[in-house]
């Protein structure tokens, strides 16, 4: 007895792998995660590296050639691009295929000491990124001054940076918080030229006394009866008028004050990033979900987090003014109607042109078995629905149809 003639022969077994097909496809579709794009890229890094006051010229001679020679000798690395302007340098390391990300980014971090060292003075720490399709943001969320509390940007920007970053990350998923738009805060230093030229210094000494009188260093050890004593020269300024009181060398040896040498007060950063939201001007916060995280999941926990975040800050008012969940969505939900369509027009083109109503039938009870089949494979396997794996599951409609003629054709 063949296979075949076994399972016709038990209808009841047939009927509960029926059943738990239709069981398994369910839970599968209900639990399958959702993405907009599959992360096809090859896995790349990104080290950004500031020179403040140095020209693009310099920056990639000096700081961008150094960094591609070292970072060219990483095995696996298929190609290093870089580009170089005026303080900044970006070098864009690109591996092969089969490179886990964050082995990748380790590799990087690895062997970027070996050259920072032989970078100028003044040359700030490499920043390294993982650049994936979770760097971009899942959710944007707008950040404004609530009703009768009348913050400033530079303010509420404070806000976000600290309590509010530190929130949203311990939400499930969100991997990192950016914060951009509005101004950031400094102690401003307005010098005046006059007092300058009097005292007979220049602008870069009273820099340097700023520079050398806001330490925190170790200073040492000291062993006294048995016990072992940390010593730190500590010299931290809080306020402006800390920095007012920084006695200024001049050529006769005393000192003057920084604050007899112009004022010094709360001002705001040079503005580097500008940000509306909802049609107003905002801070924005972008949260990203992390390399192995689903969109739709993280952005449905933030959504569920965010109003008790907003509720420990009633100075602001936050809002998400862009998602990735709305055009997800409305993706996936474009393919599975193509799906539905696809399977409804087969069905009445098998119908019309075989005049077959039982064929049919058949047809319409095993093209949803199916599909409801390959959920369960794509879940199994760790697949997820995106544009790609969707439009690949719609364009097998019409191998389906091809099979199901062909096997009636011979019944």
């Amino acid at each position: 007895m063949t296979f075949v003639s076994w399972m016709l022969a038990r209808p009841q077994a047939i009927l509960a792998l029926f059943a738990f097909v239709i069981l398994g496809g369910i839970l599968s579709y209900q639990k399958m995660p959702l993405n907009l794009f599959p992360d096809s890229n090859r896995p790349t890094v990104s080290v950004i590296t500031s020179w403040p006051g140095a020209a693009a010229k310099d920056v990639a001679a000096e700081v961008t050639h150094p960094i591609e020679v070292r970072l060219t000798a990483i095995d696996g690395v298929r190609r290093v691009t870089s580009t170089s302007r005026d303080e900044v340098s970006a070098v864009q390391i690109e591996f092969e295929y089969g490179i886990d990300i964050s082995t990748a980014a380790t590799n990087v971090t690895t062997e970027l000491p070996r050259v920072t060292g032989l970078l100028p003075v003044g040359v700030r720490t490499p920043l390294i990124f993982k650049i994936t399709e979770a760097a971009r943001p899942v959710v944007i969320i707008a950040a404004t001054s609530a009703k009768g509390y009348n913050l400033n940007l530079g303010q509420i920007r404070r806000i976000v940076e600290n309590p509010v970053r530190d929130e949203l990350l311990n939400i499930p998923g969100v991997a990192e918080v950016e914060v951009f738009g509005g101004d950031g805060l400094q102690v401003a230093v307005d010098l005046d030229r006059d007092k300058l030229q009097s005292f007979a210094i220049g602008p870069e000494t009273v820099a340097h006394a700023l520079i050398g009188s806001n330490v925190s260093k170790p200073a040492g050890l000291v062993h006294r009866n048995g016990y072992r004593l940390l010593l730190t020269a500590q010299a931290l300024v809080r306020l402006p008028a800390d920095l007012s009181e920084i006695l200024v060398p001049l050529p006769g040896g005393t000192h003057v004050r920084v604050g007899d040498l112009g004022s010094v007060t709360w001002g705001a950063s040079d503005p580097t990033s500008l940000y509306r939201g909802n049609g107003a001007p905002a801070v924005a916060i972008s949260l990203l979900r992390g390399d192995n995280g689903n969109a739709s999941v993280v952005i449905a926990d933030i959504e569920t987090a965010l109003p008790r975040v907003a509720k420990n800050f009633p100075m602001l008012a936050l809002s998400i003014a862009d998602t990735q969940g709305r055009l997800i969505h409305q993706t996936v939900g474009n393919m599975l109607d193509s799906l539905r369509d696809a399977v409804i027009m087969t069905l009445v083109v098998i119908l019309l042109f075989l005049s077959n109503t039982r064929a049919a039938f058949i047809t319409a009870l095993s093209i949803p078995l199916t599909y409801l089949l390959t959920f369960v494979v794509l879940h199994l396997i760790g697949y997820e629905f995106n544009m790609i794996t969707l439009t690949a599951v719609v364009i097998a409609v019409g191998l389906l149809a091809d099979d199901a003629v062909v096997v009636i054709e011979n019944i």
